[in-house]
């Protein structure tokens, strides 16, 4: 048996710490130094954080999306989450401390995705790379903001850049949204997306024009729509008409100022979008200053035909249009659900006779005078009985119950009268029955007849024989026209007015002459004087009946009487002569005479120096030619009024078979009535000459 073999003690070398300490421990120990510097220098120069708020977070990524500045990685996507209330995204970005000081109130964050439109391919970059956030703000330093609401879409002006913010807005599909402003082939800025407004009339979208374009837009600038094409025909031909194929596909917006001399046009300005160019520059010259009021008219029924545009009339004068069309039901207030027609009516107060300043409290207040005091409506009338246009037209009544309803929506109510439509199928379909009841069988019957008998009229043999007798009668009447009797009686005509014509020229001259020596009354003045003469002779010789008779019984007594007596009586009778012979009128009795002799024979010396006599002489001879001429003219009157009246009652006789309300008869017979009143006159100027001849001299 073999002995335990006792334990051994077995003791450790206690070594020093410095002994145990290894060299190779310093790698890890400077590489968790490096790292533990490079986490503080990489948490002290890290930037502040942002919230931005999307409403969706489609392709964001944490750790991976970047945020760009003009393409430039700034910072980087730590966090996605919701809002408290789950309605939208909130993005977290950690942005570079370099850029943070930047990042301000201004700042506007978008996504950018690859999007493909027909404006082109943007965001093409992403497909490979991914979503990223685009970042731009401006370029001065401003206060820290860490939330920001981001947007849908890149803005039409990025921060820091120059243009004209303005309001398109238009009644028709004539805005298209996400499209090019051209001026002359240039884009000049962009139109946003599109949406309706609150009150469904009209489409609106926010636009800018780039600076320096932005000067080019006025207060009377108009623009239009110039997407698609026009065809147009004219004098050269038909032209096709469209801008450019980007606007042709994607749609686009032209301007042009047609009036110069306005202001410039301010942010915030709206302008509506017109159809084409022609209406366009047709709304400059009707444009009224001042904004239009807007009133609500509901009218009864499901009416058809009125449009956006159609006139609103006041007494027939234009004061505005038709800016909206609605269906409305409202059971509450008319008690079924009926459709009505909600129409959206824009006023000019300009065109009611209102400064174009005047605010839109004092046009209403205007129009709602009107309407409680003046009993105006709105109705709906035909505007075209072709096409089947309405309009609305206002007019005056006799209700004054009524007032304009301002707190309706969306704009103030004006009461309506029942509507005056004129339908013009029914217009026609009541023409159509008064056709259907006229008696058309009576009138086909009655037609029948009546072409029965125009066709025996006009086959008959004495219908047949009118051209050939109607012939002869013209041949008749050409012959007599051209006779030489008839045709040598102008000629003879003329000759005797001329010997007439020269004839009164004569005496006309011969009265000229006395007229101008004034012969008339130089004859007169002599007959006067030898009156007067004649006069003072009588008186003178007055007493020479009572000297004779003295002389005789001077004799008688010189027998009987002694010589004493007879010497008296000689010297009484001496004494009387002597009395009658010292008279001074008997004296200046030879002085009379002698003057009034000597004036008769100067009128008589001027007379026949002047050749009165013989100029006298030679018209009374013209004359007598004259009548002669006109003597031998008239007999051939009476010859000519005869053939005349045969060829009337020739024709006369021809024709009284005929129908006399043809209108050839017509006519041939007012021929002969007036060649009847023809022969007529000849005759009696034949007659009158007959008669007295020298009537066509002194008439009668």
């Amino acid at each position: 048996m073999s002995d335990p073999i006792p334990d051994v003690p077995v003791k450790s070398a206690r070594r020093s710490i410095w002994s145990r300490v290894s060299i190779v421990w310093l790698v890890p120990i400077v590489a968790l130094l490096i790292a533990l510097g490079l986490a503080w220098q990489n948490y002290s120069e890290r930037g502040p954080l942002i919230e931005i708020v999307f409403d969706d977070a489609s392709g964001i990524r944490a750790n991976e999306t970047q945020l760009r500045y003009r393409d430039v990685a700034v910072g980087i996507v730590e966090k996605v989450g919701f809002t408290d209330d789950l309605d939208q995204v909130v993005v977290s970005v950690r942005v570079d401390k370099g850029v943070a000081p930047y990042v301000d109130s201004s700042a506007q964050f978008w996504v950018v995705r690859p999007e493909v439109t027909t404006q082109g391919v943007t965001g093409l970059d992403t497909v490979l790379s991914g979503v990223y956030l685009q970042g731009l703000w401006d370029r001065t330093p401003g206060t820290a903001q860490h939330d920001f609401q981001g947007l849908a879409s890149a803005p039409l002006l990025p921060t820091g850049e120059q243009g004209l913010r303005v309001t398109l807005r238009s009644r028709d599909q004539t805005l298209t949204g996400n499209s090019p402003i051209i001026y002359k082939g240039v884009e000049v800025g962009r139109v946003g997306p599109a949406s309706v407004s609150t009150d469904g009339t009209t489409v609106e979208a926010e636009a800018v024009i780039f600076a320096p374009h932005d000067a080019l837009v006025t207060e009377t600038t108009r623009f239009w729509n110039s997407s698609g094409f026009s065809v147009s025909l004219g004098p050269s031909g038909a032209a096709l008409n469209f801008g450019s194929l980007a606007t042709l596909i994607a749609g686009g917006v032209t301007f042009d100022t047609f009036v110069t001399g306005a202001a410039l046009a301010q942010n915030g300005t709206d302008f509506d979008v017109y159809a084409d160019n022609a209406s366009a520059r047709a709304s400059v010259f009707s444009h009224e200053d001042g904004q239009p009021v807007n009133l609500v008219a509901v009218f009864e029924g499901n009416i058809t035909g009125l449009t956006v545009g159609a006139a609103v009339e006041l007494e027939g004068l234009r004061i505005g249009e038709v800016s909206g069309i609605n269906g409305y039901i409202d059971a509450a207030r008319f008690g079924d659900d009926s459709l009505r027609l909600q129409t959206i009516i824009s006023i000019q107060p300009a065109r009611l006779g209102l400064e174009g300043d005047s605010s839109s409290m004092e046009t209403m207040a205007y129009l709602q005078n009107q309407v409680e005091n003046g009993g105006l409506r709105a109705r709906l009338v035909t505007g075209s009985l072709f096409t089947g246009g309405l309009k609305v037209q206002l007019l005056r009544t006799d209700d004054r119950s009524g007032q304009i309803n301002m707190d309706a929506q969306p704009y103030p109510e004006i009461p309506t009268v029942a509507s005056q439509i004129t339908d013009a199928a029914d217009t026609v379909q009541g023409t159509l029955d008064r056709f259907n009841d006229l008696p058309i069988e009576e009138l086909m019957q009655s037609a029948v007849s009546f072409l029965d008998n125009a066709s025996s009229l006009v086959g008959s043999a004495q219908t047949q024989a009118i051209p050939g007798e109607v012939m002869n009668l013209l041949g008749d009447a050409r012959t007599l026209t051209a006779s030489p009797e008839v045709q040598a009686l102008p000629g003879q005509v003329g000759q005797t007015m001329a010997g007439i014509t020269a004839a009164v020229g004569d005496l006309q001259a011969v009265i000229a002459d006395l007229r101008q020596a004034d012969a008339v009354n130089r004859i007169v003045d002599a007959i006067d004087n030898v009156q007067q003469v004649a006069g003072e002779i009588g008186e003178g010789f007055e007493g020479m009946p009572g000297l004779v008779q003295s002389i005789d019984d001077l004799a008688t007594q010189w027998q009987s009487l002694p010589l004493e007596g007879v010497v008296t009586q000689a010297e009484s009778l001496l004494a009387t002569a002597d009395s009658v012979l010292g008279d001074p009128r008997t004296r200046q009795l030879p002085a009379d005479l002698s003057g009034a002799l000597n004036s008769l024979q100067a009128v008589l010396d001027e007379a026949r120096g002047g050749n009165l006599v013989g100029n006298a002489n030679d018209a009374l001879a013209a004359a007598s030619r004259a009548a002669d001429q006109l003597a031998a003219a008239t007999n051939d009157l009476p010859a000519l009024s005869q053939r005349l009246n045969a060829l009337v009652t020739q024709a006369g006789g021809t024709l009284s078979g005929f129908d006399q309300n043809a209108t050839m008869m017509r006519d041939l017979s007012l021929a002969l009535r007036q060649i009847n009143t023809a022969a007529s006159a000849i005759t009696d100027l034949a007659r009158a000459l007959e008669r007295r001849p020298n009537s066509i001299l002194f008439g009668r």
